[in-house]
């Protein structure tokens, strides 16, 4: 029987390759160069990290990826709130 409290949660497989880790809120239209640490990058190199990891002095470490190849929901778990 459901309640008013059911919530619910995705289970994922993400593949993070080689990610950028920043303790700060930043958005980034894309991952950031290697180089400068910009997405908006001018540097000649032109290589990229492939996903970001924001793990601040928050209670929780988020991961985003830009490729939506690079991530799977395996389950969704529903779960009661008291």
């Amino acid at each position: 029987m459901r309640s008013l409290t059911d919530r619910k949660m995705l289970l994922v497989r993400t593949c993070l390759g080689e990610p950028f880790v920043t303790s700060s809120a930043k958005s980034y239209a894309r991952p950031p160069c290697t180089s400068c640490q910009e997405d908006k990058c001018h540097c000649s190199n032109n290589q990229f990290y492939d996903s970001v990891i924001g793990d601040g002095s928050w209670n929780f470490r988020e991961c985003i990826v830009y490729n939506m190849t690079d991530v799977y929901p395996e389950y969704i778990v529903t779960y009661n709130r008291v």
